[in-house]
């Protein structure tokens, strides 16, 4: 155990942190409210990580989506002039 914890270094991925650390709490290394911190913080830090990308997946496919029925990037949900699912859905 010492060895991975001693292998962590400024160039491992959040993935290699990730799975030492559940190692660690696995093995009772540390007191189990430490090893709950250490697991829920990178999980964290792979979340925030992956955020920007996700949003910029959700604007493309919002973008794909205005640019098929012609509706402008800032019209106003209440707006009529959508498409006609959209005035169903309201």
């Amino acid at each position: 155990m010492d060895s991975a914890w001693a292998g962590l270094g400024p160039q491992s991925s959040s993935e290699q942190r990730l799975a030492v650390y559940r190692a660690v709490r696995a093995a009772g290394s540390v007191p189990a409210e430490a090893g709950f911190f250490l697991v829920a913080w990178i999980v964290d830090v792979l979340t925030d990580d992956r955020v920007p990308a996700r949003l910029r997946e959700a604007e493309a496919r919002l973008e794909a989506i205005r640019e098929l029925y012609g509706m402008q990037e800032d019209a106003p949900a209440a707006a009529d002039d959508g498409p006609p699912e959209f005035r169903e859905a309201r």
